[in-house]
């Protein structure tokens, strides 16, 4: 929960550093970069939002294996 919680401040305006090294690399504008990463930052919250209010989704794993 942690970590996708890490992946969208990253990846989010204003204090995401992902946001401005991805648009230094590409040499894009930060606005250009923040428009193409909507679709991921709204998977990853939809994501979390499973991870944090749907307790099946996280143990199915470890009782599958267990």
């Amino acid at each position: 929960m942690a970590t996708i919680n890490f992946a969208i401040g990253m990846a989010t305006p204003l204090f995401g550093y992902s946001l401005f090294v991805g648009a230094a690399i590409s040499r894009l504008s930060v606005e250009e970069v923040r428009k193409a990463l909507w679709l991921m930052l709204r998977v990853k919250i939809l994501v979390l939002a499973l991870i944090t209010y749907v307790p099946w989704v996280v143990l199915a794993l470890p009782r599958l294996l267990g």
